[in-house]
Formats: C-alpha cells, sequence, structure tokens
C-alpha cells in the first residue's frame, strides 16, 4: 500500500525535552473495571478512559514540542504495520523513545490508535546492547505495531514523543546499568532533529 509520511513540517530544527526519572510521563489507563492512576507530565492532557481504550482531553492545538499534528483533509485510511524513525540525541549514555499516535477530533477529544517503545541502547541489537554517545545525533527505529484506523476529515493525527511511560513500561535510570537493581538515576536532555539531514518521521501504511 501507499506509504504517507508525518512529522517534518510540523516540528521546528530540534525539539528539546528534558527527561527525570523521577517524575515519569505516564498515562491514565481503565481496562475493564480497573483502573490505574498514572500522571502525565508536560503535555497537560486531561485524562478519560473506557475499557480497552485510552482516550484523552488536551487543549486544542496542542503546542507542546514534542507534540506534533497532521490535520486531515480527507478521510485518511491506516491499515498496517506503523514505524516512526526518529533522528535524536541525548545527554545521557541510555534513554527511552516512546511515539504514541492519537485520533484527535474536533473537539479536542483524543483516542490512541497505537504506540511503541525503544530502549536506546537495545537500537542495533537485544543481544548486544551500546552506550550512546552524549549528544550525538543517531536513528531509532520504534516499532508501532499494526493499526486499522480511519481518521476522519477534519480530524487530527496526533504524534507524542516522550523518554518515558511508567507503570506501562519500566522506568529506565538512564544510566546504562541494569535497571533493576539501580535506585537512581540522571536527568537527560534529549533531542529530536527533523531537518533535511535528519528527517524525523512517521511512516503510516495508507488504504
Amino acid at each position: 500500500p501507499p506509504l504517507l509520511k508525518v512529522l517534518r513540517s510540523s516540528l521546528t530544527l530540534q525539539a528539546v525535552r528534558q527527561t527525570d526519572p523521577l517524575t515519569p510521563a505516564v498515562l491514565q489507563v481503565q481496562i475493564g473495571y480497573r483502573r490505574i492512576r498514572i500522571r502525565v507530565r508536560g503535555h497537560r492532557q486531561n485524562q478519560r478512559a473506557s475499557h480497552s481504550q485510552v482516550r484523552l482531553t488536551t487543549p486544542a492545538p496542542a503546542t507542546t514540542p514534542t507534540v506534533l499534528l497532521h490535520k486531515a483533509e480527507q478521510p485518511l485510511d491506516v491499515t498496517g504495520p506503523v514505524k516512526a524513525v526518529l533522528h535524536a540525541s541525548s545527554s545521557a549514555i541510555d534513554t527511552d523513545w516512546i511515539v504514541r499516535i492519537t485520533d484527535v477530533k474536533p473537539d479536542g477529544t483524543s483516542m490512541l490508535v497505537c504506540d511503541g517503545i525503544l530502549r536506546a541502547r537495545f537500537k542495533d541489537s537485544f543481544k548486544r546492547p551500546v552506550a550512546l554517545v552524549p549528544h550525538m545525533s543517531a536513528e531509532f527505529e520504534i516499532d508501532l505495531w499494526a493499526t486499522s484506523h480511519v481518521f476522519q476529515k477534519g480530524h487530527r493525527l496526533r504524534v507524542a514523543i516522550m523518554s518515558s511511560c511508567f507503570p506501562r513500561w519500566d522506568r529506565n535510570w538512564q544510566t546504562g546499568k541494569n535497571n533493576a537493581l539501580e535506585s537512581s538515576g540522571i536527568v537527560a536532555q534529549n533531542r529530536i532533529f527533523r531537518d533535511e539531514i535528519r528527517p524525523s518521521h512517521v511512516i503510516l501504511p495508507l488504504l
């Protein structure tokens, strides 16, 4: 199927975000009758959830540097595997890259479509992790799994990029060591690039 790339025209030259393991960005999720209350930092989202769906109410338009919007001028049928390609750097030797795509209705209600995570030191191999070189840009491919969803005309495709989602995914202390054995971490400055040489983007399969 044809592919659509989004993100390149939605950012300034680079988006900078500070990530602190002690104040993780997370989400309020309700699965059935059980609700897990988790905080969201940086996006100012009021959260609502129903069964296995995650719905978010956000200001419109969102202005956080790590929140990117693409307005659908006609129905956009996204069916198949979704992938994000980030050109990014960190001041730490390890960090997490989490990309989340949601469908934002005209009233500002946002519903999760798909998301995924990559722990940076495993970008080339899960068997042989390699530490990042601080402040050096690298390419990261994040698998957002497969989906089948139609973004209706007038809806916005929202891409949020963050570096934590606790407790859904375990906390990354950003030290490059065994996170299960660590009790303290470091604050990192993470940058996402989208210039001609480093074109961060999301690849969507279209029908």
